[in-house]
């Protein structure tokens, strides 16, 4: 944080722990000889906490930040489109596209506490929160690909989008028997 100071800073470094329980049903319809749609709903709860911590480097501006348990419980539908293709290799391509909805179904605020070091005893601590948004709209898009001699390399685009916020992610999967 920069302070009105030149060249003084504060900084934090916040512990952040979660715990998470997803559960999750599906059914795959056959749509063709190589082509499924996969419907499914999930439920989830999420325990965040985020230890009480201390700014250091700009004396009594420093903010001492209380510590926070958050909970969140949501409802996650989906619809998953994909299919199978065979290469002349025996390796296989598996392309998928994944639209789907949270629905948090508790209060989806982060919020904060904190208090200025250097302030006089009895001044209330600041209070702040962050929205995310009771839904975010959720895609993925990937492609699984399978060798003959049992390697799978999975590339993944996962996007979470809110009116609030957006989240957006690239990942890719090696796995191979040995």
């Amino acid at each position: 944080m920069d302070l009105a100071t030149p060249g003084l800073h504060a900084l934090g470094k916040p512990d952040l722990w979660s715990a998470s329980l997803l559960g999750k049903i599906s059914h795959d319809l056959v749509t063709g000889d190589n082509s499924y749609v996969r419907p499914m709903v999930g439920v989830g709860v999420t325990r965040v906490l985020r230890n009480a911590y201390g700014e250091s480097g700009a004396g009594g501006a420093n903010l001492q930040v209380e510590k926070e348990w958050d909970t969140f419980v949501s409802l996650h539908p989906a619809i998953e489109f994909g299919g199978e293709h065979a290469l002349e290799d025996s390796t296989l391509l598996r392309p998928y596209l994944r639209l789907g909805l949270t629905r948090f179904l508790s209060d989806n605020d982060r919020h904060i506490t904190a208090s200025l070091q250097g302030a006089p005893a009895g001044v209330e601590p600041l209070h702040g929160s962050h929205q995310v948004g009771q839904y975010l709209r959720r895609r993925l898009l990937g492609l699984d690909v399978l060798t003959k001699k049992g390697a799978t390399v999975r590339l993944d685009y996962t996007g979470q989008f809110s009116s609030h916020s957006s989240a957006n992610a690239v990942w890719v999967k090696l796995s191979m028997p040995f």
